[in-house]
Formats: C-alpha cells, sequence, structure tokens
C-alpha cells in the first residue's frame, strides 16, 4: 500500500469522551475512545490556568510531549510541570504518545491501523480541545515541546503542520532519525510497545522514505516562520543535577541529532535558537530545566506571534497534504518527496515531483476570472478559471512520466534517484 488510505494527521472521527477526571482542581485526566487507537490509550492531561473557571477569556495551548517510557502523566508526575508553569496564562496539553509511539501513524507492514499518534493527537485531540476549552484556536495560540523521543515529536508535528503551530522547542531531542547508530533503535522500538518488529516506519533498508518523511532534519525547511529552540546537553558527567560518574551515551547520540538539526537550520537560513549546554545527563531536572528556560520564549511568541512566512518551503513525501491554504494531491504509483515553493498569496508557486497533481490554492476573490500559467518540464499551459465560492481555484499540473523506483531504495539509488521535474505556476486576474 503506498500509504494510509487517510493522510496522517487528517481529522478522523470525532473523539468519545469516555471519562474526565480531576486529578486537582487546575489539573484534568480525559480518557477517550477513538479507532486510531488501542482500547485505554487515547488519553491526555489538561493543565488550566489558575481562574480559568472564573475567567472569560482565551488561551494559548503549549503541546507539551513526553519522551520514551512515559505516558501522558509523565510531565505532572515527573517533570514539575505544574511548578514551572505557574501561574502563566496558559493551558497545557499533554497526550499519550505510547511508550515508544515516536509520534506517528504507523506502518505496521502495510496494514497500517493503530496506533495512529499522528491522527489522533493532530486531528482529533487538537479539535476537541480548540472546540471544549477557551483556547485561541489560531495558529499564533499554539506551540508543542517535548524531550528525548518528543523532541523529535514537536518538531516534526510543527514541521508538517507549519499552519498549525507558532513555535517548536526540543529538549534533548531525537530530532534526526538518519543518524546511523539509532537505525536499530529506531527498528526495535515498536516491539516494546507489543507491535512487530520495524512497525512504526517499516525497515530502514526498504522503507526509509517513510522514515525521513516524520524526520525533523529533512522537513527542516518546513519550519521556517516559527520560534524554535534546541537544548541538549552532552552526557559528560559533571552537570549540576548530577548522574552516573560516566558518559551518558543517550544524552551524546541526542546532542549529535541536535547539532545535525542546528547546522540544516543554518545552511537554510532559518532563524532558531541553540543551546548547547554541556555536561548533563538523559533525565528529567535537565527537561524540567529546559522547559523553565523555554517558557518566556513561548510566551513572548503568543504575546506576538511569528507571522505565517511570505514565502514558503513545505517538503512532504505523502501524496496527499495541506500547507499554508494550499491543498496537493499528487498522482504516481511510488513514495517520493514532492515540494511546494509558494508565495503565501498563492499567485507564484512551484511545485516539484513527478507523475501529475491537483492543486487548490489559498482564497482569491471569490467568483473572479483569473489566468493561470504553467510553464515546467513537462511543458507550457495558459488557462482561464473562476475561483469558486471560497475564492480558491483548483487546477492539475503535470510533472512528467512518474517515477517507476520508491525514493531511497536499491532500485532508485541504482539510477541516480528520482527524477525531480519542476513546474512553475503564475496566477493574474483577467
Amino acid at each position: 500500500m503506498l500509504w494510509t488510505a487517510t493522510p496522517a494527521g487528517a481529522a478522523g472521527p470525532p473523539l468519545k469522551l469516555v471519562s474526565e477526571m480531576n486529578v486537582n482542581p487546575r489539573l484534568l485526566q480525559l480518557e477517550f475512545s477513538t479507532p486510531a487507537m488501542a482500547e485505554g490509550a487515547a488519553a491526555a492531561r489538561v493543565l488550566l490556568p489558575a481562574g480559568y473557571e472564573e475567567s472569560k477569556r482565551e488561551y494559548p495551548v503549549i503541546y507539551l510531549l513526553h519522551g520514551a517510557g512515559y505516558d501522558e502523566r509523565g510531565w505532572s508526575e515527573e517533570g514539575r510541570v505544574e511548578e514551572i508553569v505557574g501561574d502563566r496564562k496558559v493551558i497545557v496539553v499533554m497526550p499519550n504518545g505510547g511508550g515508544n509511539g515516536y509520534y506517528t501513524d504507523w506502518y505496521n507492514g502495510g496494514d497500517f491501523g493503530p496506533p495512529a499518534y499522528e491522527t489522533f493527537h493532530i486531528g482529533q485531540l487538537l479539535p476537541y480541545v480548540d472546540d471544549h476549552f477557551r483556547t485561541k484556536d489560531e495558529r499564533g495560540g499554539r506551540v508543542v515541546a517535548g524531550f528525548s523521543m518528543s523532541g523529535f515529536g514537536a518538531m516534526s508535528y510543527a514541521a508538517r503542520h507549519p499552519d498549525l503551530f507558532s513555535g517548536a522547542f526540543s529538549f534533548s531531542g531525537a530530532v534526526d532519525t538518519n543518524f546511523a547508530p539509532f537505525r536499530a533503535i529506531g527498528e526495535a522500538s515498536s516491539l516494546a510497545d507489543g507491535g512487530e518488529y520495524a512497525a512504526i516506519w517499516g525497515p530502514r533498508a526498504t522503507e526509509e522514505v517513510r522514515w525521513r518523511a516524520k524526520n525533523p532534519w529533512d522537513l527542516a525547511p518546513n519550519l521556517k516562520g516559527m520560534t524554535l529552540q534546541l537544548y541538549t546537553g552532552n552526557g559528560a558527567p559533571g552537570g549540576p543535577f548530577g548522574g552516573d560518574p560516566g558518559l551518558d551515551i543517550v544524552e551524546l547520540g541526542v546532542n549529535l541529532m541536535s547539532h545535525s538539526l542546528d547546522d540544516r537550520l543554518t545552511d537554510l537560513g532559518i532563524a532558531h535558537d541553540f543551546n548547547d549546554y554541556g555536561p548533563g545527563t538523559h533525565d528529567w531536572p535537565y527537561y524540567s530545566r529546559d522547559l523553565e528556560w523555554s517558557l518566556p520564549a513561548m510566551m513572548g511568541t503568543f504575546r506576538d506571534p511569528p507571522p505565517p512566512p511570505r514565502r514558503f518551503v513545505h517538503r512532504r513525501v505523502e501524496p496527499k497534504y495541506s500547507a499554508y491554504g494550499f491543498d496537493v494531491k499528487l498522482k504516481r504509483p511510488v513514495l517520493e518527496f514532492s515540494q511546494l515553493d509558494a508565495k503565501a498569496s498563492g499567485r507564484r508557486f512551484t511545485l516539484s515531483g513527478s507523475g501529475s497533481a491537483r492543486v487548490k490554492t489559498p482564497p482569491l476573490k471569490p467568483g473572479r476570472r483569473y489566468v493561470v500559467k504553467v510553464k515546467g518540464d513537462a511543458g507550457k499551459v495558459k488557462r482561464t478559471l473562476r475561483a469558486d465560492g471560497d475564492g480558491r481555484l483548483s487546477f492539475r499540473i503535470s510533472l512528467g512520466r512518474p517515477n517507476p523506483s520508491q525514493e531511497y531504495t536499491v532500485e532508485s539509488v541504482a539510477t541516480g534517484g528520482p527524477a525531480v521535474r519542476r513546474a512553475a505556476v503564475t496566477i493574474r486576474p483577467r
């Protein structure tokens, strides 16, 4: 199967609330039922600001994800989240991401199905939170953060859904799964959650493109226009919170991954903050301190959100995706990256890939006629189209003959990798 029948992270059936419990006056434990998750696995804790019940104001939301070996209780039971957040006027949502779920809709050998963490978190829980709590239901009212496995999750979710989040924060995050020592860990992680071997993204040797489809390093261009922070220690002893007297190889590993993403963002000219604080281990005291250090930037982002970029690049593997008002649906027989390079106005963009695509633009003027010119490797086309009632145009783009082999496979590499064809589009009022 090429990909899931429902694009990862897309809205599924509404969540059914099974139970709601007050852990304390400000902290709620929510249990849900959804086909995206196994029974009992769809859960979240929600930390409300002091005075929430008496207030009528809307609050921004921090989606605070947990690392491997924990669940939705991690930050409240181990990470001191209530103490750290204090009286700040913000809602904190802490969903269950599985002991080793990696914030992904699992591949499961091509069967897909549960667990589908991205669908649960992005497609279902996020709308539920906006519908049932007084939130600032907009990009500028959300950031996402996490440590270790969830540092990966935070950066991956932000890169895959840049129109939903205005900031992403990684604390000792596994933010580059191309890091060779991680590959065996990534393949075996599903076993700890009761899945088959390599169930999350498939075997790296044959399904590398699925790994890269969720990897923050590969998706780094998508992070432009957000508040971005990376924190990491180097695993050496001598940090302020003690720990093992020897080298912590896990923290050393995520340090190297964090440096890799830092270099990538720097090469792309994407603004971000990087803090390698030196000696420190892969443990809660450091994640909690990272949250303390990053909270001022989170709250500053809520006060003065970075605007969506006037020009953006969005890279995706899925044959169907959306970004900043564009909807793209590709027709091709294999998985490979495509790239949308666009102005936010929707009047100029370039699409790269192979096969053909149907593109729906951001809103222009409803009912107005526009001249659409497409010029690319597959030829030139000029047509006049009328915007629909929402002001959007929908049209087909040819990207030439589709590639026969999935990207990064032996067959694709043997032929020099996928042929990438481009089509430049300009749209003008008639």
